[in-house]
């Protein structure tokens, strides 16, 4: 005998079944086209948090902190200084990778490369330098690999501050790797560093300087 409500019951599980599908594909979908546009895609692979060296204690501890950021970016900043070699970029990017996934658009800078196109020139002019940096000051998540790579020229810190305060006032994510200790920073600029370590106060990593440290050596 048919029974219509039965029917009518299986018939509405299986369209509530296709739409959580359907929105669930788009949703890989807008994912896998976020990381083809961040610059990450490959690094992202290759740099997670399953595979970050874990030997020792203070390894464990800057993992912790770094996991904490993807559960609570909240417009937030995460820095991590110090120590090369030691996987602050390994873990920035393992960062990245879970807010693309969770499809948070984040755009990779690397610094000592990419500044090179957003500071003044005698080829380029200010209406052409501000339309290149619209995207790294609007961004939902930027990320800085080694900031302040290879010195801090006066138009460095320009850029950074143009950049950084944009991203501050804006309650934009941001995520930051550098080679230097927090005092270092604060020697270069007290307002950029400033802004960096109000907005980073949760999630601050400091890996002191030691040779030992340095997982390349």
């Amino acid at each position: 005998m048919f029974d219509e409500t039965e029917y009518e019951h299986r018939r509405e599980q299986r369209l509530k079944s296709e739409l959580v599908n359907e929105i669930q594909r788009k949703r890989l979908e807008r994912a896998q086209r976020l990381i083809e546009q961040s610059g990450l895609k490959s690094t992202i692979e290759k740099y997670t948090f399953t595979n970050f060296l874990e030997t020792e204690e203070w390894q464990s501890h800057v993992k912790a902190i770094a996991l904490d950021f993807v559960k609570n970016t909240d417009g937030g900043w995460l820095i991590a200084h110090g120590q090369t070699g030691s996987g602050k970029t390994h873990l920035c990017t393992a960062v990245a990778g879970e807010l693309l996934r969770n499809q948070i658009p984040v755009m990779y800078m690397l610094w000592r490369q990419d500044s090179l196109t957003l500071k003044p020139s005698g080829f380029i002019d200010s209406k052409e330098l501000q339309h290149r940096m619209q995207p790294y000051k609007t961004v939902s998540c930027l990320y800085i690999d080694d900031l302040f790579k290879g010195g801090a020229s006066e138009a460095d810190v320009r850029l950074a501050f143009e950049l950084i305060d944009h991203r501050y006032r804006n309650e934009c994510i941001t995520i930051i790797s550098t080679e230097l200790l927090p005092n270092e920073l604060i020697a270069i600029d007290e307002a950029v560093a400033g802004r960096i370590f109000e907005k980073s106060k949760k999630h601050r990593i400091v890996i002191g300087r030691d040779s030992a440290k340095n997982q390349r050596l």
